[in-house]
């Protein structure tokens, strides 16, 4: 504290306009004028304003009772045994300071202390004042009431040959500060000794006219601003307001205006009744708290409100949360394709124009990912949960792979159907025009019925075709063109076409190369079916 109160230098600029308040000659209180140091924001979200006193003088009993508000020092008790006495008055403005939406945290008066009738000092009270005075007209005959209500005791005395020469005298003013917070009229404060005639409770302290500054008093607060109201609540997994879990996490970005660690507080509630409520653990402003909701709370299906607020490390929340629709929805739907041209696992000799897949999911469904031949396609579901697919058919064995979704993002066992169409076989790979440095993945399907294949193979350009002798199935063995007869085709399976390995002019077949391939089955009728010839480039793929 030592450190702020050296800051203020910066009195000065506003002395004018407090010696006019206080009714002083303009320049009285030059030296000592009041402002508020800067805030200084707090490691825990707390911020400290120092204050200096806007005006202060001390009343004196007896039959003279002239004005001391141009007096150096303020003077509390009685040197004479209770022949005279004496109290003091400060007044501080707190206009600096947000009181209306800010907690009040704590507040302490200080004033320097260079005289005392005794070193074994007894109490100095601080109480707060419950009527207007001014400065340069209150007397001991005037002077305002107070209120028990909040007051506080220090003892320090300073000044006298066996204590110390000066020092600061601190008062706990947090409740005095608390009751302005909350409405109470700002009269300032006094301090009077309990013992008013003794002289343990005789004290001087420093004025704001007493030429330095940094001894005048000070009213140094700590409030606390509200949180700000979270962003970004979630509860996961899930999405759009449902959760797939009945023990979902909740999350939220929280955030203090004054810096510090956050919590999130949430709360779940039905109708009127609170069902659940939590704090997350504290996380640094503007990061995100979490917190799991424990088990037993929730019921799927069960409309919630979810609503959080941002919590400070004092405990004050924001003014208002953020909130949100909370449904639990744990059940995945359901979904099964069907097409209007194929049936599922049947090879059909004529390419259709076109087909229409009849996607058909649960109720809850609100779209579907359809994968068909590397291609993804996503359809939106109409109310009744289903949806429709057009598209062009292509030549070849297709696998249609269909997702349904629903809104709390549950997704579905995957449904299939596959098919076959065309009058010969097709390659699913290699892709057509894809590179390969020394080898290409191979596998052809084509009509049931097939007995034996070959692939063959030529460089572009010539006219000859090679039978491919480095072929291996997918457990590394050579193949020797058997085919597999599967329900509604017959496929070759996983296929690795070694081409580097294959014997050409003497040589090893070497990049850079433009291949072709193309594979033959061999039918009952007609006797050999052979797919489209299809292009390859061996080596590194060339940028156009």
């Amino acid at each position: 504290m030592a450190d702020v109160r050296f800051k203020r230098a910066v009195l000065a600029a506003s002395s004018a306009l407090v010696a006019a308040s206080l009714q002083l000659p303009a320049g009285a209180h030059a030296a000592a004028a009041a402002a508020a140091e800067p805030p200084a924001p707090n490691p825990d979200g707390t911020t400290t304003v120092v204050l200096t006193a806007t005006g202060d003088t001390y009343v004196q009993s007896g039959l003279s009772q002239p004005n001391r508000s141009a007096a150096t020092e303020l003077v509390v008790g009685s040197s004479n045994n209770g022949l005279t006495k004496t109290r003091s008055l400060l007044s501080f403005d707190l206009g600096s300071i947000d009181l209306t939406s800010s907690t009040v945290v704590s507040a302490e008066l200080q004033l320097s202390n260079f005289v005392t009738g005794s070193c074994a000092g007894s109490a100095i009270r601080l109480s707060r004042v419950t009527a207007a005075w001014k400065p340069a007209t209150v007397k001991w005959s005037t002077q305002p009431a107070t209120v028990a209500t909040g007051s506080t005791t220090n003892t320090t005395a300073n000044g006298a040959k066996a204590c110390a020469a000066e020092g600061p005298a601190k008062w706990d003013a947090t409740a005095i500060v608390q009751a302005w917070a909350a409405g109470a009229a700002n009269n300032g404060v006094q301090i009077r000794p309990d013992a008013e005639s003794k002289a343990t409770g005789y004290r001087k302290y420093r004025s704001l006219e007493n030429g330095d500054p940094a001894k005048a008093a000070t009213l140094t607060v700590t409030i606390n601003q509200p949180p700000s109201t979270p962003t970004k609540l979630t509860a996961s997994p899930g999405a759009n307001g449902y959760a797939r879990t009945t023990t979902p996490t909740l999350s939220a970005v929280v955030s203090d205006p004054g810096g510090g660690q956050v919590a999130g507080f949430f709360q779940i509630s039905h109708g009127n009744d609170i069902v659940w409520s939590g704090t997350s653990a504290l996380v640094a402003s503007g990061e995100t708290a979490s917190i799991d909701v424990p088990a037993g709370k929730l019921t799927e299906g069960t409309p919630y409100i979810l609503s959080a607020w941002s919590q400070d490390s004092q405990g004050a929340r924001s003014t208002s949360p953020t909130a949100n629709w909370l449904v639990v929805d744990a059940t995945a739907p359901t979904v099964a394709v069907t097409s209007a041209k194929f049936t599922n696992n049947v090879w059909t000799k004529t390419v259709p124009a076109s087909d229409t897949l009849t996607l058909t999911g649960t109720p809850d469904t609100k779209w579907f990912a359809v994968s068909a031949d590397g291609k993804a396609f996503l359809v939106n579901a109409d109310a009744s949960g289903n949806g429709t697919l057009a598209y062009a058919p292509v030549a070849g064995w297709h696998d249609i792979v269909v997702i349904a979704g629903d809104v709390a993002g549950n997704m579905s066992e995957p449904a299939t159907i596959s098919y076959g169409v065309g009058d010969r076989p097709v390659f699913s790979l290699p892709a057509a025009n894809s590179y390969g440095r020394t080898s290409f993945a191979v596998n052809v399907s084509g009509p049931p019925t097939a007995s034996t294949g070959v692939l063959y193979w030529r460089v572009a350009g010539e006219t000859q075709w090679r039978v491919a002798t480095q072929l291996v199935t997918a457990d590394g063995k050579p193949w020797t063109g058997a085919l597999t007869s599967t329900s509604g085709r017959t496929t070759t399976g996983a296929l690795t076409w070694n081409a580097t390995q294959e014997n050409y002019n003497g040589g090893k077949l070497a990049e850079p190369a433009v291949l072709q391939i193309r594979t033959c089955f061999d039918y009952a009728d007609p006797k050999v079916a052979c797919t489209d010839l299809r292009n390859l480039g061996l080596g590194e793929k060339q940028q156009p």
